[in-house]
């Protein structure tokens, strides 16, 4: 059974996730996966999560992923870690209803590492826990500007790795729609900043964008027009993202 959790707000994000939202016909796909994760991690595994369009209620079947977040206790080993992704991307392989199920750990003890500000901040918008204990997590939440700061951070990483994600990924047009991604939540920050609540949808996101940050409204759908399109442009897609970066340091600085 899915446990009914979803997380608190903080002041400059909008609640979106519930469990409520989840649809019927996706609960199959969520239990195999808590399944894989109860196998491959054991007694390490405290909480699984769901966030994004299943959880915000506007999940569109054989368009929308599923994406996970999965909480251990401690640092799986590597036959764990091999077994857990191994088994996801069959899963995910093997059902018609998602493109993708995105399965991502998280280890406790590493809560407070600005790596997954990301994550906490996602969760925080629209997280719900299908598995195991909710979180508090507002208490790894930093103040919005250290937020921002250590998110864009990590998007500045994200595109030095993203030559070496394009040599690697089996699936580089996934990979340039992930980066468009990434890059359009980078803009979303940048109208944070200027007063406007956080909000996870690609739709809502555009429209924050437009009314808080226009200067970078044609960025913005440049970006979504690479999230709707099947081809591989990972050096494309991780350029506009750099330029993403760039527009939200100057709303920041």
């Amino acid at each position: 059974m899915l446990c009914l959790s979803h997380m608190k707000s903080t002041e400059w994000i909008e609640p979106e996730g519930s469990i409520d939202n989840i649809p019927k016909v996706l609960e199959p796909i969520i239990e195999s996966t808590i399944e894989i994760c109860k196998n491959s991690f054991g007694d390490t595994l405290y909480a699984v999560y769901v966030h994004g369009s299943a959880a915000r209620g506007d999940w569109q079947f054989g368009k929308s992923d599923i994406d996970t977040v999965v909480f251990v206790t401690s640092r799986p080993n590597d036959s764990s870690n091999e077994s857990y992704k191994k088994l996801i991307g069959e899963l995910s392989d093997t059902q018609s209803l998602v493109p993708y199920i995105d399965a991502h750990a998280i280890v406790m003890p590493e809560l407070h590492d600005t790596k997954n500000i990301g994550s906490i901040i996602t969760l925080q918008a629209c997280g719900v826990c299908v598995w195991g204990k909710a979180i508090n997590l507002t208490t790894y939440l930093p103040n919005k500007t250290a937020a921002i700061a250590a998110y864009v951070a990590n998007m500045k990483k994200r595109v030095k790795d993203s030559i070496s994600s394009q040599r690697n990924s089996a699936n580089p047009p996934l990979l340039s729609r992930r980066l468009a991604k990434f890059g359009i939540r980078t803009l979303v920050y940048g109208a944070v900043s200027n007063g406007a609540k956080l909000k996870t949808s690609l739709d809502d996101q555009i429209d924050l964008i437009e009314e808080y940050l226009p200067e970078s409204s044609a960025l913005a759908h440049e970006l979504l027009q690479i999230t709707q399109d099947d081809g591989a442009q990972v050096s494309r897609s991780a350029k506009l993202l750099e330029i993403a970066i760039q527009h939200c340091e100057k709303t920041t600085n």
